[in-house]
């Protein structure tokens, strides 16, 4: 391992734009056997790769088929990191586990399932936590999200059990005044007559 790294590293030092040492790098990190093991590495090399290979004049592209190299390649390596990297979020499953899957991994076919259960375990939180800041916290960062109303119903009925907790009449129009268009709206009038 450490010879194919300095290997790879020299090839870095005489060309920093090199499609085929940063693909074989990718190839690297991506190694279970490896004990540099890296998605994110990995997956910053493989970009990289990508990007060069674009770059490529079609006489050099000749000679990277060589290593063998092309888009197609590219790609399966890309999916395969992919998915490496969307099974270690699930594993982690945590909101930041799956955000970072989201920023980190672009391309990724499992986009749509990763925001899904990102989603499901940010709601999971704040229905834990079970206060109206966790479900207030929650609809700004996923107003959009399935959960969205269910998190809403639960932010006005906390909202409101936390403002009118001493059960005075001041609190009651302190929420009334601070919050008129409340689905409590009814529920703190008649409180306060």
């Amino acid at each position: 391992w450490g010879i194919a790294k300095a290997r790879l590293m020299k090839a870095f030092a005489k060309d920093s734009v090199n499609a085929g040492a940063h693909y074989v790098m990718a190839r690297y990190f991506f190694e279970p056997g490896n004990p540099e093991f890296h998605l994110d590495s990995a997956c910053t090399h493989l970009k990289s790769a990508i990007h060069d290979y674009s770059l490529t004049p079609p006489r050099q592209r000749d000679r990277l088929r060589r290593i063998p190299l092309d888009s197609v390649i590219l790609l399966a390596l890309r999916m395969k990191i992919d998915s490496a990297a969307f099974r270690r979020a699930t594993d982690i499953n945590t909101e930041e586990a799956y955000t970072f899957f989201l920023k980190t991994f672009v391309h990724a076919q499992q986009r749509e399932k990763a925001i899904e259960l990102r989603n499901e375990v940010a709601y999971a939180e704040a229905v834990l936590a079970n206060t109206h800041w966790a479900f207030a916290a929650f609809l700004q960062k996923y107003p959009h999200s399935p959960q969205a109303p269910a998190a809403s119903a639960r932010y006005d009925k906390l909202l409101y059990a936390y403002l009118t907790k001493k059960g005075d009449l001041a609190g009651y129009e302190a929420f009334l005044k601070q919050y008129p268009d409340s689905p409590y709206r009814q529920e703190a009038e008649k409180q306060i007559f």
